[in-house]
């Protein structure tokens, strides 16, 4: 009878555990069926990693805006290499390729080119997690929608 129970108990927590899902799991699956717009979802995210140190009123570290969409826009690839980790590197790779003029001369045949991954905000106390990481490189394959 004890071990019929303890079958019983194995089998129904084996039951429950398929049908719930993690809810990071449901998070990122959200994002990456998303398109998220700058205005809702980049901004904040911005304002709190970026805007210390890269904006249009003369602080410009290296010369990077970031506070203005039209800047972070035409940056982008190389604003989501330098914010993310390696592994969403590799499976947004086709998006991330560095632009190399026009008309390009060479191909690009590298994600991320030299950007190091994950190296901003420098300095910092804490870097997008990630999901924040996430939501940026899809604003970034899908339109960085304004």
């Amino acid at each position: 009878m004890k071990a019929k129970l303890t079958n019983v108990v194995f089998g129904l927590a084996l039951v429950l555990s398929a049908c719930s899902q993690d809810p990071l799991d449901e998070t990122t699956n959200a994002i990456r069926a998303s398109t998220p717009s700058y205005a809702k979802d980049i901004k904040p995210l911005m304002v709190r990693y970026c805007e210390d140190c890269h904006t249009s009123d003369g602080l410009r570290a290296g010369g990077v805006e970031l506070d203005r969409y039209v800047s972070l826009f035409w940056a982008r690839q190389k604003n989501a290499c330098v914010s993310i980790e390696a592994p969403l590197i590799e499976e947004f790779a086709e998006f991330l390729m560095p632009y190399s003029g026009f008309p390009p001369i060479e191909p690009a045949v590298t994600p991320c080119g030299k950007w190091q991954p994950y190296s901003m905000p420098e300095h910092a106390d804490s870097k997008m997690t990630h999901v924040e990481q996430l939501m940026f490189v899809q604003w970034v394959a899908t339109g960085a929608q304004p």
